[in-house]
């Protein structure tokens, strides 16, 4: 048994792989054409996907019931903003807060505790989390900008795993959806009795590639992955 958005999944990645294992032996085809006199003025054989079309039969086998459980933005801001004030210290731990005095520590408090204060007056707005961390990290970046900081920081770095450790607990907090169980497996769709009682999805991937960029946002500079 398995999850629907999985098992699409799984397929996904395989399809990706297919083209990264055809892309690499478009390199190596590359490498070969070059050291031949002739060859080297030919162009390189590379192929792309633009398409697939897949039809799967399945089995229904359970659908979760949703989870019910409703929780208040004010809720959410205070775990967000509890779990913000433990990941902090930390992550300026690391950077030696030798060189940032108590005011401002303070400041940086102050300012950031302000953030969960405005959202939290916005009661029937939903709660971006992304944006939100952003925001934290933003404001935590420009104070720290203020002070006279260790020539070995990287601030690109302390930003980006402040970032990341937002994102992560931030993200603990929301709710679980239902899920799809199904039965994918061959020998089990055989047995399952005549083709008229499964159930059939067709779905075509369409092909986007990404090449990476530098961007800067609040004066930092972040690699992005964009489409080509």
């Amino acid at each position: 048994m398995a999850y629907l958005g999985d098992y699409i999944g799984y397929l996904m990645s395989e399809i990706t792989n297919a083209r990264a294992q055809a892309d690499y032996e478009a390199v190596r085809i590359a490498e070969q054409y070059a050291k031949d006199p002739y060859l080297k003025h030919m162009p390189i054989p590379h192929f792309r996907m633009p398409s697939v079309s897949i039809d799967i039969p399945l089995i229904i086998n359970n659908v979760e019931e949703p989870d019910t459980g409703r929780y208040s933005n004010d809720q959410m801001l205070s775990y967000m903003q509890a779990k913000f004030r433990k990941i902090l210290p930390k992550q300026l731990d690391n950077i030696s807060t030798s060189k940032l005095k108590t005011t401002d520590l303070n400041r940086i408090s102050k300012r950031t505790d302000s953030i969960f204060a405005s959202f939290k007056q916005l009661d029937q707005s939903p709660i971006r989390i992304t944006y939100i961390a952003d925001k934290l990290v933003s404001s935590v970046t420009e104070e720290l900008k203020k002070n006279t900081l260790p020539d070995k920081l990287n601030i690109d770095d302390f930003t980006n795993d402040l970032r990341e450790q937002l994102y992560s607990e931030f993200s603990k907090y929301l709710r679980r959806r239902p899920r799809l169980d199904i039965t994918a497996n061959t020998a089990e769709i055989k047995n399952a009795g005549p083709k008229d009682i499964l159930a059939y999805i067709r779905f075509t991937i369409t092909e986007e590639t990404f090449e990476w960029t530098t961007v800067e946002e609040a004066n930092i500079k972040t690699r992005r992955l964009v489409p080509e």
